[in-house]
């Protein structure tokens, strides 16, 4: 699957508005991340790994496969939702807590 270079500019641009002090360098990395694990979400289960709200590091095991949700709109650029397979929910978190 094929991502569009210029939605990675987008959503580097939504991360970098939200988080104070990044660069756009720090934004891309952190967008081209989230836009792979995108793609590995909707292909199957993946474990990875972000940081709560609370600053508690969560590691999770996902998947959007065969998801009655169309997977593009899982991702808005600031945040990204996923079928938690070990909690049997839909969770979400914040691109940027990424880890």
């Amino acid at each position: 699957m094929k991502v569009d270079k210029s939605s990675i500019f987008k959503v580097a641009n939504a991360i970098r508005r939200s988080q104070n002090g990044l660069t756009i360098g720090e934004a891309l990395k952190m967008a081209w991340k989230a836009a792979k694990l995108q793609v590995e979400l909707a292909a199957g289960e993946v474990r990875f790994r972000y940081r709560k709200v609370n600053g508690e590091v969560r590691e999770a095991v996902g998947t959007l496969k065969n998801m009655v949700t169309d997977t593009f709109s899982a991702f808005n650029g600031t945040a990204m939702f996923y079928f938690d397979i070990e909690k049997k929910g839909f969770r979400s978190f914040v691109v940027a807590n990424l880890v």
